[in-house]
């Protein structure tokens, strides 16, 4: 079986104002939509905080 996968790369940059707890932990929740009706694999290698 040979399966061929095409892989799509893009970037996005976005700044945000955030607000940390009294403790400063800020958390970060990260959501797709692939807009597929069938079963989707989606990879996140490199997520940079800063």
């Amino acid at each position: 079986m040979l399966i061929i996968r095409k892989v799509k790369e893009w970037s996005l940059q976005a700044e945000f104002d955030v607000a940390a707890n009294d403790q400063g932990r800020v958390d970060l929740i990260i959501g797709t939509d692939s807009g597929s009706e069938g079963t989707t694999s989606w990879y996140l290698d490199d997520i940079s905080v800063g």
